[in-house]
């Protein structure tokens, strides 16, 4: 049975409640999560703009903010890697873009045009990216290999894009819960006793209980064509490590000749999504990458830099309210 240790807990605070957003919202801006439908999707949070530097107008007026990047040295585009941000569901916006843009600029670097998006809160969360998904279709054409990368809610997300649209052709999904209705249990059987509810609570509030089996991966996968690869860290207090091995073992009953990696980090002194992990297990997640985007083009060459965390006083502070 797994103890996080408090560096784990802090660092998962952090992007539980911030989501790498750079100043913690005020008391006003906190949302109430009541485990009710859309409680927690009323609260407002620090706003933000789009990079000018990127196009947010080519795909036309969608739902929510997005940035189009053009992959390093120009020319057509050959393959595309949109980029979905973590945030419980409930943090989204222009402001959210920040937390991507380093791993967007690199894989334009590797030589993928980018899509660094965000989407409406909630239950319209999945229903946003899914029309993101269709305008990049629309403009790039059906040959053009499109992959999403996601981190927590994110990869959620992205693993539901690729189970609606069987023309995805890669996921990356870090730290990603995948089966909402079980997530509360096993987060107790793996005696992580208090983020795993809170998921949960955060899940059912986005999305509603009744929909928590529509919505989570696990369920959904019959259609699931795309190579996969699920990574977390060892130390994450926030994502039950059977979450990524359920999935797994269902992508592969449903197609055993699917392309699915699981990669459990070492726990380390650098941050990862929810936890931490080492430099020699971020190597060894780029090679994993790279293995699996490499029937489509090249990988970046080492992991983006992650937003540093925030001083320890704010994340001990928001630690304490969500315990």
């Amino acid at each position: 049975m797994r103890r996080p240790t408090l560096t784990a807990l802090l660092l998962a605070a952090a992007t539980l409640v911030l989501g790498g957003l750079p100043s913690v919202a005020s008391a006003r801006e906190r949302p109430v999560n009541t485990g009710t439908p859309g409680s927690v999707c009323r609260a407002s949070y620090p706003g933000g703009a789009t990079d000018p530097a990127l196009d947010s107008t080519i795909l036309g007026a969608l739902p929510a903010a997005y940035e189009v990047g053009a992959p390093a040295g120009g020319g057509d585009v050959q393959r595309v890697m949109i980029v979905v941000h973590g945030g419980g569901w409930y943090r989204v916006g222009p402001g959210m873009l920040d937390a991507d843009r380093a791993a967007a600029a690199a894989w334009r670097g590797a030589g993928w045009e980018t899509v660094n998006t965000s989407y409406r809160a909630c239950r319209h969360s999945l229903g946003d990216l899914l029309a993101l998904y269709d305008a990049v279709r629309a403009q790039v054409g059906p040959a053009v290999p499109i992959c999403l990368r996601g981190e927590s809610a994110g990869g959620q997300l992205a693993l539901m894009v690729a189970a609606e649209r069987p023309d995805v052709a890669c996921v990356i999904a870090e730290a990603a819960p995948t089966d909402l209705f079980t997530i509360r249990a096993q987060g107790v059987a793996d005696g992580l006793t208090q983020a795993p509810p809170l998921v949960f609570g955060y899940a059912r509030a986005a999305f509603g209980r009744r929909r928590l089996r529509a919505v989570s991966p696990v369920l959904n996968v019959a259609g699931v064509a795309a190579r996969v690869l699920l990574a977390q860290a060892a130390d994450d207090p926030v994502i039950p490590a059977q979450q990524q091995q359920e999935l797994a073992d269902v992508l592969r009953a449903a197609r055993p000749s699917a392309s699915v990696d699981v990669d459990l980090l070492p726990a380390g002194d650098k941050v990862f999504v929810h936890g931490t992990t080492s430099a020699a297990g971020l190597s060894e997640l780029d090679g994993r990458v790279a293995a699996l985007v490499a029937p489509f083009g090249s990988a970046p060459v080492s992991a983006p830099p992650k937003p540093a965390p925030l001083r320890l006083p704010s994340l001990l502070q928001q630690l304490l309210k969500l315990l």
